[in-house]
């Protein structure tokens, strides 16, 4: 995870305070790719007049990667938990949405790019509802090619985890040095994190599970 701060543990509390965009969804972000997660550390810093910031190897379950939402697929082509969370929640305001401003008849031929635009415009612009609505659904966040993969198609990707699934992940290093356990027991409450902390950490899939 890039950020300008130190803090021990994510603290969704703090997303939306600051100037992170969360254009893919509300929540704490992470990138596959270490580049991506340095080079938002070194921006913000310097923004601060500092001269290089915090960069955190986060783990997040594999289970948990396996039942996000990948934003740059159709619906039809989600997880099955993705598909039934979705149907579940799409009333006729998201439905018509979907239609007038993206053009899409069948839910399921839609990209979830639109399907969560649609969400949001339904819930009256608020992209935080949206979020909020998918996660009680049972979707913990959303995946998506960053950008430097989203030309090809394939690569590595940024994730999204909605607040309230945050606690699933785990603060392995800070800049290199793996975290005491006494911080990473302190929890969110004694931790900070800022929102434009919620904006790309670095996660590097393995074996068990996914590192960033």
């Amino acid at each position: 995870h890039g950020s300008p701060h130190q803090f021990d543990a994510f603290d969704s509390s703090k997303i939306g305070t600051g100037e992170g965009r969360q254009q893919q969804g509300i929540g704490s972000y992470l990138a596959e790719a270490k580049g991506v997660a340095q080079k938002y550390a070194d921006k913000e810093s310097w923004k601060l007049g500092m001269e290089s910031g915090y960069l955190y190897k986060v783990d997040a379950p594999d289970s948990m990667i396996a039942s996000m939402a990948n934003h740059d697929l159709p619906l039809s082509a989600q997880p099955g938990n993705v598909r039934s969370a979705v149907m579940s929640i799409l009333d006729a305001d998201t439905k018509k949405a979907l239609r007038d401003y993206h053009g899409w008849n069948d839910p399921l031929d839609a990209p979830f790019a639109a399907v969560l635009d649609a969400l949001e415009i339904a819930k009256g612009n608020n992209r935080a509802a949206a979020s909020e609505s998918l996660r009680n659904a049972g979707i913990p966040g959303i995946r998506y090619l960053d950008g430097g993969s989203r030309a090809d198609g394939a690569g590595t990707s940024n994730f999204v985890v909605f607040p309230g699934e945050e606690s699933a992940l785990t603060i392995l290093e800070r800049n290199g040095k793996p975290v005491p356990l006494r911080d990473l027991l302190k929890g969110p409450a004694q931790a900070t994190q800022f929102p434009q902390d919620a904006a790309l950490a670095t996660a590097h899939r393995n074996g068990v599970g996914m590192l960033g």
